[in-house]
């Protein structure tokens, strides 16, 4: 900018002519030889000067007409025109108004940077999968949460095909029907590489005037749909459950009313067999009004120390006949020191009789149970093992289902409500402990109980 004239340089332009007209002027007068190359020379001055008054006139009318246009963009963005002053040059206020611009700009980029990086911190920390794609199929952006959901690795995703990244068919029809009809499109399905999920798509048309593409959110639906499958199972079993000592009284109460009750050899038996299954019936209400409570919370609890130990050694004493009557020897080992557990006594005496009688339930004539407890950490453990049928290894976990029965036809034909295990779950979580189970075919199954140990007294 210093190569423009100021108005100094505009004065001393001006003295100098004036004073070479008044020189040329006073050769002429006194007729000199070189009055011809003077009076040239003050020509290609005046030319000159001439060309500069008229580039300076036009490019201060351009540094106005910048100072103007500035001014207005200055307003337009809401920032306030530089302060000028008299002496102050157009070009000296364009100047000050640029770097008030690029100030405003840079601070404009900054705003966008936090915008952008917030945005991406919020996309990245939802639970559902995000992908926006262009209308090519190629991805714009996505989340996390989308790249496990589609087993995808995360390193340069953005920018490539997601039809070439990620093979799943029901997808590419669910990205096709949105494309072409430009509606939202909805579609469930399940994950090819394991760990195998249950995946609810929804893809939307972008919804800016500009962008021509699709967001598709990924939602993980695996464990409501397994929900939505164990209250089915649920629901089927307990119908059945309840239907089979039912179905049994229904039979023998009609037997009696056809004549059987005048039969004094077996109108007994018949009641007998009656008052068996109203038991039963009465046992599996119970155990499902027990597990209920357990569920919700609505169970009471009175917790204090609990010698493990003693509430085994009085499991054993109640269930010693039922075992002997099975031909199954059960026993406790004694421990080397006392166990005592933060618990409730009454919920302990539930599990264990739950256990107990479920391993009796489930091994041979000749077998045993063994009941053991100790303390590992802060833990106070107890164990119920026997010498059973044993557990498949994938049907572990699904044993503490409500009604979920290994072997159903034995299962039945051994008695039982179907829920004990889910109760003995459920107790022991709610006693802030856990339950682990081991269980080999042929060779017998061992369920493990840690509780809160109960910490000796410090004033003892």
């Amino acid at each position: 900018m210093s190569s423009f004239f100021s108005k100094k340089q505009f004065v001393w332009a001006v003295i100098q002519f004036v004073c070479l007209l008044a020189l040329a002027t006073f050769c002429l007068m006194m007729r000199d030889r070189g009055s011809l190359f003077i009076a040239g020379l003050i020509a290609w001055f005046l030319v000159s000067f001439g060309i500069s008054v008229l580039y300076l006139t036009k490019t201060i009318a351009s540094w106005r007409k910048i100072r103007e246009d500035l001014e207005t963009t200055l307003q337009r963005r809401g920032l306030d025109p530089p302060e000028s002053s008299l002496n102050m040059a157009d070009w000296q206020f364009v100047e000050k108004g640029i770097d008030q611009l690029n100030s405003a700009l840079k601070q404009g980029n900054r705003k966008l940077t936090q915008s952008v990086e917030h945005l991406n911190a919020v996309v990245d920390g939802m639970s559902d999968g995000i992908v926006a794609i262009d209308q090519n199929r190629n991805i714009l952006l996505g989340n996390d949460a989308c790249w496990q959901m589609l087993s995808l690795s995360q390193d340069d995703l953005v920018g490539r095909n997601l039809m070439e990244v990620c093979r799943i068919p029901q997808l590419h029809e669910l990205i096709d029907d949105a494309l072409r009809t430009g509606e939202t499109h909805v579609v469930e399905f399940e994950t090819i590489i394991a760990p195998r999920r249950i995946l609810l798509a929804q893809a939307t048309k972008l919804r800016h005037r500009d962008a021509k593409g699709l967001t598709i959110v990924l939602r993980d639906v695996t464990e409501i749909r397994q929900l939505e499958t164990m209250r089915r199972d649920f629901f089927t079993n307990v119908s059945h459950e309840l239907k089979t000592p039912l179905a049994s009284i229904k039979l023998y109460a009609e037997t009696l009313k056809l004549g059987a009750i005048n039969d004094q050899k077996k109108n007994l038996s018949f009641v007998e067999q009656i008052e068996i299954a109203a038991d039963r019936l009465s046992a599996q209400i119970q155990d499902l009004l027990d597990l209920s409570r357990v569920e919700s919370g609505q169970a009471v609890f009175d917790l204090g120390p609990v010698d493990l130990y003693e509430a085994c050694k009085n499991c054993v004493e109640r269930f010693e006949s039922s075992a002997q009557a099975s031909e199954i020897q059960i026993q406790i080992e004694t421990p080397d020191e006392l166990v005592v557990a933060l618990a409730d006594d009454e919920g302990i005496q539930t599990i264990l009789d739950n256990l107990v009688s479920n391993a009796i339930r489930y091994t041979p004539a000749g077998g045993k149970i063994t009941l053991k407890v100790y303390n590992r950490d802060d833990h106070a453990v107890f164990e119920v093992a026997d010498t059973g049928i044993g557990i498949p290894h994938d049907k572990l976990d699904r044993v503490f289902e409500r009604f979920y029965r290994v072997d159903k036809a034995r299962s039945r034909e051994a008695g039982g409500s179907g829920i004990g295990l889910s109760i003995v779950k459920h107790l022991a979580q709610t006693l802030g402990g856990s339950v682990e189970l081991e269980s080999r075919i042929g060779r017998g199954s061992k369920f493990r109980i840690n509780l809160i140990a109960e910490k000796p007294d410090s004033t003892d």
